[in-house]
């Protein structure tokens, strides 16, 4: 019962972290954008455009932060996932036997 509430706690981490990420590629696009927009200006407006590079470097850092957790969630998921179905092949195996001792008797 435990890895079921285990399981529905790190699926919903993923869809979070998915979510997440999603709008930090979005934000990542505005600031790209943004820095395009300045790039023509003079001299003034550098301080502004270093600004924005700077701002956009950290949302690309903290992307890729979150893909390597959400990568790790994945991992987690899938090992539920395969202990999932070596209980269930187990379980046959257990129901099999049961039922050859079933007949012998």
């Amino acid at each position: 019962m435990q890895s079921k509430q285990e399981k529905e706690a790190i699926s919903q981490k993923y869809e979070t972290l998915k979510k997440e990420n999603e709008n930090l590629r979005q934000l990542i696009k505005i600031k790209d954008g943004q820095i395009e927009d300045t790039a023509g200006y003079e001299q003034g407006n550098r301080g502004e455009r270093d600004r924005l590079h700077n701002e956009n470097k950290k949302l690309k850092e903290a992307l890729q932060k979150r893909e390597g957790e959400i990568k790790e969630v994945v991992l987690t998921l899938k090992a539920f996932s395969d202990e999932k179905k070596r209980l269930e092949k187990e379980l046959e195996q257990v129901k099999s036997y049961e039922l050859q001792i079933g007949h012998s008797n």
